[in-house]
């Protein structure tokens, strides 16, 4: 999910966190601002635009994006 607002982000990088605990469900959808996939379109590496500090990992997500399998 791409976002661009920092409330929206921390809302639903946290928010789910709390719901899969919750609910006893696995939600791991990966959340990224908007500024990061530009950043990532644009030859950047994933630890230069900050995923590595995401509550919810975007391992599998960055795998697709840069093409590594």
């Amino acid at each position: 999910m791409g976002l661009i607002c920092p409330t929206c982000f921390d809302e639903f990088d946290l928010g789910q966190i709390k719901l899969s605990r919750k609910l006893n469900e696995d939600l791991t959808i990966p959340i990224m601002y908007y500024f990061q996939l530009l950043g990532l379109a644009q030859g950047l590496s994933p630890q230069e635009v900050g995923l590595h500090m995401h509550k919810t990992k975007t391992d599998e997500v960055v795998k697709k994006l840069v093409g590594v399998s």
